[in-house]
């Protein structure tokens, strides 16, 4: 799934670097549709909405002892298995890692295709996943109060719906 440009949330600093003279604005990010499932997450505080045939489970298990801590959400299709995104959280930077630098040594996200966002008013990074069945993977990251979230998309879900997944986002 590509996410384009368009799409994507963008900081208002990225959209000055970027806009012509007769631009003043973004391109707005579709409405999130009202038929859309909420998630509040009960021990990390975050929200989010997503397309009402993904079903959410938290595969989150034991950290094997120096692990990473990590969190991790699926939200897949039942009918559809490539309708799929997932949020890690990990809880862990013993390298003290960038969010730049955990995208490409942990994400496999491309350098060349890291560039600056938002999610949940917080500054990311967006990027394109090394490619799985030769189709690059959208990914969102950041860094909130020192835990890095990962958000991916499968190859199913649509530039739209990631998108509105990102933009309903709340820390």
């Amino acid at each position: 799934v590509a996410v384009t440009t368009a799409q994507r949330p963008v900081s208002s600093s990225k959209v000055a670097e970027t806009a012509s003279p007769a631009a003043t604005a973004a391109p707005s990010l579709p409405a999130i549709p009202e038929n859309w499932q909420a998630y509040a997450d009960p021990v990390l505080g975050f929200s989010l909405r997503y397309p009402p045939d993904l079903i959410l489970t938290d595969l989150t298990g034991p950290s094997p002892a120096g692990g990473l801590k990590e969190r991790v959400l699926l939200v897949r299709s039942a009918q559809d298995q490539a309708r799929v995104f997932s949020i890690s959280i990990i809880e862990s930077n013993p390298r003290g890692l960038t969010v730049d630098e955990w995208a490409v040594e942990y994400a496999a996200c491309n350098p060349k295709s890291i560039e600056p966002g938002v999610i949940g008013e917080m500054p990311a990074i967006l990027c394109s996943r090394e490619a799985v069945e030769d189709r690059a993977e959208p990914a969102v990251l950041a860094d909130v109060s020192g835990r890095i979230f990962m958000i991916t998309s499968g190859s199913a879900l649509t530039g739209d719906e990631f998108s509105g997944v990102i933009k309903s986002f709340r820390f």
